[in-house]
């Protein structure tokens, strides 16, 4: 039987406290968690049946992998504090949409990327078999075992560069976000104004719906795309109380003329 890899997760946050789970669950023996932040470190080894450390220089060397699941500033932090000495032949991955994979190379001679395409929050649920994973490494050898990695946990995996990774994270900005912040701006203004949001629903829904069938540019609806000027008029009046929403709407108005109308 094949031996099961050993890992070390470094972070305790949005990502780590879903994949280290599902990683635990895929039967990997987590050996270490190590994260600064002592409460939410210390909770999810426990939950992983693995060891907290706060310190960069009691990391294991009998890892197979060490996956940085931290922001880009963190993964910058752990490169410029790595251990002197450490061993170079341990797979180092990253999990970012937008780190450059090669920096990796100055503290190992195998690394790569293991990036979920997905929007993380601590304590919400998510089904990580619908999530896409997107994989690079700097060998082949490496590489097959990111693989091996994605496939216990994903059914959704791609060998994606860092400059397509970067660009599809940006895409993932928009639609994810974005749109989540304008819903924000949209809900924020009928609270304030009193008016029930509830009506809304079966459109929110409709429009997601749409979304996944077909090209946006072809469903575009609206004010903006009939080029009614007069109740674009209309309704940056009723904005005249808030104006960065008035700015949101007179930006996205104006693309969808230029673009899409």
């Amino acid at each position: 039987m094949e031996r099961q890899l050993s890992l070390i997760i470094l972070g305790s946050g949005n990502v780590a406290s879903h994949l280290g789970p599902a990683l635990y669950d895929a039967g990997y023996n987590i050996l270490q968690v190590f994260s600064r932040n002592t409460y939410s470190g210390s909770a999810l080894a426990k939950e992983i049946h693995s060891a907290y450390i706060n310190d960069i220089e009691q990391l294991s060397t009998e890892a197979d992998v060490i996956l940085f699941l931290l922001p880009n500033e963190g993964i910058d932090e752990m490169i410029a504090k790595w251990p002197s000495g450490f061993s170079r032949n341990i797979l180092l991955l990253h999990s970012s949409g937008s780190y450059s994979t090669s920096k990796l190379a100055e503290i190992s001679d195998e690394y790569g990327v293991f990036y979920p395409l997905q929007s993380f929050k601590q304590g919400v649920s998510l089904d990580l078999e619908k999530t896409p994973l997107l994989l690079d490494t700097n060998t082949d050898s490496s590489y097959k075992t990111v693989q091996g990695i994605a496939k216990s946990i994903s059914p959704l995996h791609y060998p994606f560069t860092d400059e397509g990774r970067e660009k599809i994270h940006l895409a993932a900005v928009f639609i994810n976000n974005f749109t989540n912040a304008i819903f924000a701006a949209a809900f924020e203004y009928l609270d304030k104004e009193n008016i029930n949001k509830k009506p809304l629903e079966p459109i929110i829904e409709k429009t997601f719906q749409n979304l996944l069938k077909s090209h946006p540019a072809k469903t575009q609806t609206g004010p903006a795309i009939r080029s009614e000027n007069a109740l674009l008029a209309k309704q940056l009046e009723l904005l005249k109380e808030y104006p960065e929403h008035a700015s949101i709407y007179k930006s996205i108005s104006n693309y969808i003329q230029k673009h899409i109308g």
